[in-house]
């Protein structure tokens, strides 16, 4: 464990470095002890405009909150955005369908955004180095850059903590969850009838039949 908290701190000491003449710009971290220590304590907080991940602690702010911010504010030309991209999961959050290598998962959309309509670089902290990406990439390359973020993440082990968030990426948990919800609205809709469907009209019929067609995947 020590030689990996050394390692994340080199990590962050040389982004620092780096960082000074980028302007604008986004980090993308891993979701682990030593790094929230380090946002949290070490230093780095004061020095950034955001915290973004999953609401928690840690975050200032979930993406919805970034943009919104940002469509009323302007960047700052020496902005730090700090983000969380392996807590991004949620269908709101990761809406982009990515194939690789046999692999279909969702990702953010968030540095794709700053990427392109800010013109943000990317930092990433991936496993034992600092990966970069200028702004206003090409968009198969900021994709492959998330990715590229997530597959070092998955070599982290047991330090990493939002491994088990990861499955929400995944098509078929997405429809799952989807068909699970769907009928706990059918079970609702005729808990609300009851048995006797006394109050029974055409409006329940059309939103049964609406739901059982999500359920289908019409």
């Amino acid at each position: 464990m020590r030689e990996g908290i050394s390692r994340e701190m080199a990590l962050l000491e040389s982004y620092e470095r780096q960082a000074r003449s980028t302007g604008a710009h986004v980090l993308m971290l891993p979701t682990t002890s030593p790094i929230l220590a380090a946002v949290e304590r070490l230093g780095l907080r004061p020095k950034v405009d955001a915290v973004v991940g999953r609401r928690s602690r840690q975050s200032t702010m979930v993406p919805a909150d970034l943009l919104a911010h940002l469509a009323d504010n302007r960047l700052m030309s020496d902005a730090r955005i700090i983000v969380f991209t392996d807590q991004l999961v949620s269908p709101v959050d990761a809406p982009l369908l990515v194939s690789r290598n046999g692999r279909t998962q969702y990702v953010s959309a968030l540095e794709y955004v700053l990427n392109a309509e800010y013109q943000c670089p990317l930092f990433a902290m991936n496993g034992r180095q600092l990966d970069y990406l200028p702004g206003n990439s090409p968009a198969d390359r900021v994709l492959n850059f998330i990715v590229d973020h997530l597959d070092a993440n998955e070599l982290l082990g047991e330090a990493w903590l939002a491994r088990s968030l990861q499955i929400q990426r995944q098509p078929q948990e997405r429809r799952f969850q989807q068909r699970r919800r769907v009928r706990a609205m059918r079970s609702s809709i005729m808990h609300m009838v009851g048995p006797s469907r006394h109050h029974w009209d055409t409006s329940h019929e059309d939103k049964l039949r609406v739901l059982d067609d999500l359920y289908r995947g019409r």
